[in-house]
């Protein structure tokens, strides 16, 4: 993924057209209108020489969150963990967590991973911005319709 931060202030990401993780930036951009207010916007959508492009609102702030014990960024991740835990699934054809994490669990396993919430699917700490006392969750190429509550460890309730 090639990602570009603009003089704009706009944050751009695209990969070429048949690239074989094209299809996330198409995910990203069909569930944007979605999102809640701790996610990046997507201002616009372009395809041009074989590229695919996507422009995100821009973000200040930390590259990525520090999840260490005790780190002042635990509290606004928990805060969009909480949220994002109750947010019902857009129809916009996502997968579902199984499939994108099924692989790794075993077949028992599928039950605890259904339901009809969205899920981020990838809350590593390069996928938070931190600043100003808040949190952003940015890159939702895997987004997908998952379990409420998905996330206990951030004190949601399920």
């Amino acid at each position: 993924m090639t990602v570009w931060l603009t003089g704009s202030g706009t944050f751009v990401k695209g990969l070429p057209c048949d690239h074989e993780r094209a299809g996330e930036l198409e995910v990203e951009a069909k569930v944007s209108p979605f999102l809640p207010g701790f996610a990046p916007r997507l201002i616009w959508r372009e395809s041009a020489g074989g590229w695919t492009l996507l422009g995100f609102e821009g973000l200040t702030g930390t590259p990525w969150a520090d999840f260490t014990a005790g780190s002042e960024h635990l509290e606004p991740v928990a805060a969009v963990m909480r949220e994002l835990s109750t947010r019902p699934c857009p129809e916009v054809g996502l997968m579902t967590v199984w499939g994108r994490w099924g692989p790794y669990c075993t077949p028992g396993d599928e039950p605890l991973l259904a339901g009809d919430n969205l899920v981020h699917a990838d809350p590593a700490a390069t996928n938070f911005v931190i600043g100003g006392g808040r949190a952003w969750l940015v890159d939702w190429a895997w987004a997908a319709r998952g379990p409420r509550g998905w996330i206990r460890s951030c004190g949601g309730s399920a």
